[in-house]
């Protein structure tokens, strides 16, 4: 009897030791530098130093432990003299040039009550030999155009793809 309850705890320490970490954190609130923008995401994200990710980013958060980032890069829309679908098509321009890419498929998605398109892709920083996965999202709030990033190495796309996107549809203007 003894033998079985021992082989019964061992299985169960087992199962709740596989678990996923991020099954397990709390759910937390980053607010962007200005204040301006949030996003939830579980705990075993953290805030980076400004300026990190990207020297223009109002929220730069990542799981170094994991090899995931996010940003976000607002932009007012007084600075711009564009409609939104104008400033889309001069995103999606500029990430293809930027990352030397063809963006094939766009999925016009909401973010909350924002307009937002969403594109995924796979690429690699000039001069580097190391794949990686990208979502972005370039969006439009009340008084902002922007653009969130989710990125990982491109092995471990499949593995965060899902809460990459259920990240970016948390934030929020506040």
């Amino acid at each position: 009897m003894k033998k079985i309850i021992i082989i019964i705890t061992a299985i169960s320490l087992l199962f709740v030791g596989c678990s996923s970490s991020d099954e397990n954190d709390s759910k937390v609130i980053f607010n962007s530098y200005d204040e301006a923008f949030s996003i939830e995401t579980v705990s075993s994200w953290q805030n980076v130093t400004k300026g990190e990710l990207n020297e223009l980013a109002n929220l730069e958060i990542a799981n170094y432990d994991e090899n995931k980032y996010f940003m976000a890069l607002m932009e007012s829309k007084e600075d711009f003299d564009l409609s939104y679908d104008e400033y889309k098509d001069y995103m999606i321009s500029d990430i293809e040039d930027r990352y030397k890419i063809q963006i094939e498929e766009k999925k016009d998605i909401k973010i909350g009550d924002y307009d937002c398109i969403y594109v995924e892709f796979k690429s690699s920083e000039e001069g580097s030999s190391v794949n990686f996965y990208m979502q972005v999202y370039i969006i439009e709030t009340k008084n902002y155009y922007g653009r969130l990033f989710a990125w990982t190495t491109y092995s471990q796309r499949d593995t965060y793809k899902d809460e990459f996107i259920k990240m970016a549809q948390t934030f929020v203007e506040k």
